[in-house]
């Protein structure tokens, strides 16, 4: 009652700004409240920041008190009945070095530390109540600024004696999100003896339900434990602010799993179940973290998968490019080593069914490959792709893409006008070196070929495979597409070879009916995405066409992201069209009015575009004249034999 304990005020201030090389400050005064159980209480803590921090000082305490009960310090035990901590704000920073401002260079070194320990250890010291309010932990990152907030904003905690379990609440905010937890952990006896430590916790971070369930051991040496972990919340939208997101609208999702650890270095989730909305998964989870590179093992397997609802809505804002101008995370890949099997009995999206799944995905070193098999449509698809570090800035995409009697018949589609048959084949082969995904398509070299057999193709709303261009030409050059619904495709062949990013395409592309078939020629250039595209119809023999009505010849410019088409100046000039005539007719009328080219047409443009010799040709032992190079003779020839045709001469 008669000690004056801020004597020693000057002497505590000047004996931590030693030992931690930072300016530390008492405002408030050192009390002792006397009574049975008498208390120690100070206010006003301060503990200044590094000297590149932003924050004033790391470490602000409004006031700090612990109540002490008198009889066990006779028997030299600390027993603190209440220990109550209010108004404290704790800024932890970090610098573009990697270094925190929680690491104070002028505290001993760890064998100084234990030397000290050993020479001056506190008898056992227990806390019976524990009231924290009002304190908020920051963490800001300097180089990515970046800062969370965790606020506590009360934890209280009853503790009756050493070897009972301990229960608490608490009720904090995480970046503006409310936490509340309330349970049961294991005895503090168990906690330093290093026995199991049960846990049996839950509670709601925001509108995020989570409970936790097991037990723990060796938590003060090496940690290991096994806990059955459950997560459920309405919608994966009510995490948005949590996770500074946009997620859809979909739930609900509800996570369970069993998180098993060893010495924090074997890691595993096992009988993972995770439900959201049409999505199920289950499987295991396994994380080595004992080495420089963690490695991460999963087998997961679903039922059904439907990515439907989470696919993004298509953007009407037009785009420059298709092909993503941004730099690879190359760096990301060497981070970790991963192997994962995945399978699906089937996995649907708005364009596509997948049935029968097998996913394999490994990650070993930089190196990246991936291989899976499923059915489609009726067919087969398998693809292997390999995608390997070459150095910091560069990497090599390798892709094998192949799949074999896929019927559009069964694709998914929206309009009641679909196909019926339509046997397809596609192959996608070939490799390119890059930083970003727009440097490795502008370096690539492969071939890319869709073939498509006979179907019953409707002449509008057609959009598959990324052939929709030459779809939606096609209907604009047939004359017969205002007139039928439906034409009869005997085989389409689109074959891109692609060299250093340059796809140079001599009549390989070709669409054959019963009626009418086109073929094209051009380029296109994938290191700038342009389009330089060719296309040019033809009658077959012996069918009568209401030609009047004929479009002609088309020129696709443009790009990837935004074809358009354009006047083909030559053609305007060889048949005598006006560039104003051309201009009314959208740019498509290249040819005259009412002119359907016969002559020199190829009668086998699919075999052409597959780079199969026409039979006909090999027959007669003459050579077919190419589409498209007709001369200005045999253009008269045309305008001759259309006349002859209107009047059925």
């Amino acid at each position: 009652m008669t000690l004056d304990v801020n004597q020693y005020k000057p002497d505590i201030i000047v004996k931590v700004s030693e030992q931690t090389s930072r300016e530390f400050n008492i405002q408030g005064d050192l009390e002792v409240i006397p009574s049975l159980s008498p208390a120690i209480a100070v206010s006003g803590i301060s503990l200044g920041n590094a000297p590149w921090g932003n924050a004033g000082n790391m470490l602000e305490v409004g006031r700090v008190e612990a109540k002490v009960s008198i009889i066990p310090l006779l028997s030299g035990e600390i027993k603190i009945n209440d220990f109550i901590l209010h108004d404290t704000n704790v800024n932890l920073e970090k610098n573009a070095q990697g270094q925190g401002n929680w690491l104070l260079t002028g505290m001993q070194t760890n064998a100084q530390a234990e030397t000290t320990a050993e020479a001056s250890s506190l008898p056992p010291v227990s806390v019976e109540n524990i009231e924290i309010r009002n304190v908020l932990l920051s963490y800001s990152d300097i180089v990515i600024e970046s800062t969370t907030e965790f606020r506590l904003n009360e934890f209280t905690t009853a503790i009756t004696d050493l070897d009972t379990p301990v229960s608490f609440s608490l009720e904090a905010d995480y970046n503006d999100t409310v936490l509340e937890m309330s349970g049961q952990i294991g005895t503090i006896d168990g906690l330093m003896s290093g026995n199991e430590f049960p846990l049996d916790i839950s509670g709601n971070l925001g509108e995020l339900a989570l409970k936790l369930n097991g037990t723990l051991a060796n938590l003060l040496d090496n940690p290991s434990g096994s806990i059955a972990l459950t997560l459920e919340i309405d919608s994966l939208s009510d995490l948005n602010e949590l996770a500074e997101s946009e997620f859809p609208d979909q739930g609900p999702l509800l996570f369970s799993g069993i998180l098993n650890f060893d010495y924090l270095e074997n890691l595993s989730i096992n009988e993972i179940n995770l439900q959201l909305s049409e999505i199920g998964i289950s499987g295991n989870i396994t994380a080595n973290l004992d080495g420089n590179t963690p490695r991460i093992t999963a087998v997961l397997q679903s039922d059904v998968l439907n990515l439907t609802p989470f696919m993004p809505e298509e953007s009407e804002e037009e785009v420059k490019f298709i092909f993503p101008r941004d730099a690879l995370p190359l760096e990301l890949l060497s981070s970790v080593d991963a192997n994962l099997t995945y399978s699906a009995n089937q996995i649907v999206t708005p364009s596509i069914v997948l049935n029968e799944n097998e996913l394999t995905v490994s990650l070993n070193g930089g190196n990246l490959s991936m291989s899976n098999r499923s059915g489609i449509a009726g067919g087969d698809l398998s693809a292997s792709i390999q995608f390997d570090t070459i150095n910091d800035n560069q990497a090599r995409l390798s892709t094998d893409i192949s799949g074999d009697g896929i019927m559009l018949e069964l694709l998914p589609h929206e309009e009641d006008r679909w196909f019926t048959g339509g046997a397809t084949s596609i192959s996608i082969t070939g490799s390119g070196n890059g930083s970003s995904v727009a440097d490795i398509m502008g370096d690539f070299n492969g071939n890319m070929l869709i073939n498509i057999g006979e179907a019953r193709m409707p002449n509008s709303g057609i959009d598959m495979f990324g052939a929709d261009i030459i779809f939606s030409t096609f209907n604009k050059l047939n004359p017969l597409s205002s007139q039928e619904d439906f034409s009869l495709l005997e085989c389409l062949v689109i074959n891109l070879p692609i060299d250093d990013g340059i796809i140079n395409i001599d009549r390989q592309i070709a669409v054959q009916t019963s009626k009418m078939y086109m073929v094209g020629s051009g380029n296109i250039n994938l290191k700038n995405e342009e389009l330089n595209l060719g296309i040019r119809p033809y009658a077959r023999e012996g069918v009568s066409l209401n030609l009047s009505s004929v479009a002609g010849a088309a020129k696709i410019g443009g790009t990837l992201a935004n074809p358009r088409p354009v006047i083909d100046a030559e053609n305007v000039i060889k048949t005598g069209l006006s560039a104003g005539a051309a201009v009314a007719t959208g740019g498509l009328s290249l040819l005259a009015q009412g002119l359907f080219s016969k002559s020199g047409a190829d009668p086998e443009p699919c075999n052409t575009a597959l780079g199969i010799a026409s039979s006909s040709s090999t027959q007669s032992g003459e050579a077919t004249e190419p589409p498209g190079d007709a001369s200005e003779e045999n253009v008269v020839d045309d305008v001759k034999d259309t006349l002859r045709g209107l009047f059925d001469r």
